[in-house]
């Protein structure tokens, strides 16, 4: 698997109004066609993000070989485990 739980990872962000970031995907949990993860923005504060708003993962780490590559849309939110969590599908 290409992620993994408790794993954080940098990301791009392109929210609706043509504004961009950089922040840090905490993955809390997954299944076999959702990610879930909760998100910190470049100044760590925690930052949820509506629905349609694109990330991308974009960390150059040796366990992130997909660079920049892979993306996907915030579908929603979910409490997963008790812990409130941002929905997207598997990139």
């Amino acid at each position: 698997r290409m992620f993994k739980v408790g794993q954080t990872y940098k990301v791009k962000l392109s929210l609706e109004t043509d504004s961009s970031g950089i922040g840090r995907a905490t993955v809390v949990g997954m299944d076999s066609r959702y990610l879930y993860f909760r998100l910190r923005n470049s100044e760590g504060k925690r930052t949820e993000l509506s629905r349609g708003a694109k990330i991308w993962f974009v960390g150059a780490s040796v366990d992130n070989r997909f660079n920049g590559l892979w993306y996907s849309e915030v579908s929603g939110n979910r409490i997963i485990n008790g812990i409130s969590a941002m929905e997207c599908r598997l990139p």
